[in-house]
């Protein structure tokens, strides 16, 4: 696998098809460590490996990541939207701690308004790991 810092994100696509988790892991990790890659192709490469591991049940690596893509992101909205995946997956990997600190920045993004969606947003997620822990 060769990912080239100049590639759109459709021959990233094309050159991730048919590869392993694993793999596709491994590789674009060591793809994100490299200097001088556009933030945009950063910002979809997290997702992509966002989404391996969040299939994988890796909450944990999941919640770490969306933390790292919520400090690349410049969109207020955006930010809030990366720290509750952050927030979901924590909690999922049972790091409350860790959710609190993830809301607690999402927070501080947050108008006033949007602060009551937050807390029902989190309050479900946690409701949903309940009903996840009784099962």
């Amino acid at each position: 696998m060769s990912l080239q810092k100049e590639m759109t994100k459709s021959e990233i696509e094309n050159e991730l098809r048919g590869k392993g988790d694993f793999v596709l892991i491994d590789n674009i990790t060591r793809f994100l460590k490299q200097s001088g890659v556009a933030l945009d192709t950063k910002k979809f490469l997290y997702l992509k490996v966002i989404e391996i591991y969040e299939r994988r049940s890796m909450n944990s690596e999941a919640g770490r990541l969306c933390e790292v893509l919520a400090e690349l992101s410049i969109n207020s909205q955006e930010k809030i939207n990366h720290l509750l995946r952050a927030t979901e997956n924590h909690i999922k990997s049972g790091f409350f701690d860790k959710a609190e600190l993830s809301m607690k920045k999402a927070l501080a993004e947050s108008t006033l308004s949007g602060k009551a969606q937050i807390y029902a947003s989190i309050k479900s997620f946690y409701k949903n790991q309940a009903e996840t822990y009784e099962k």
